[in-house]
């Protein structure tokens, strides 16, 4: 779990140039220990010390439950 990502700003209907892309932090919303929803192809599992781990990108969590 991290504290967020970057994203670049996209500027539709932009005909000057570009000279620098504007980056903005988005701090992540989810807790450790959230239940979550998640789509059924946007995930990534792996065995880490006989458990079963799901990975799963916050783009890709369709709610919260409880």
């Amino acid at each position: 779990m991290g504290k967020g990502r970057w994203e670049t700003l996209d500027k539709k209907n932009d005909s000057k140039p570009k000279k620098k892309e504007e980056k903005v932090f988005r701090p992540t919303v989810l807790k450790p220990g959230d239940q979550v929803l998640y789509e059924k192809y946007g995930t990534t599992e792996v065995d880490l010390d006989g458990k079963e781990l799901v990975l799963v990108r916050e783009s890709n969590v369709l709610g919260l439950v409880g």
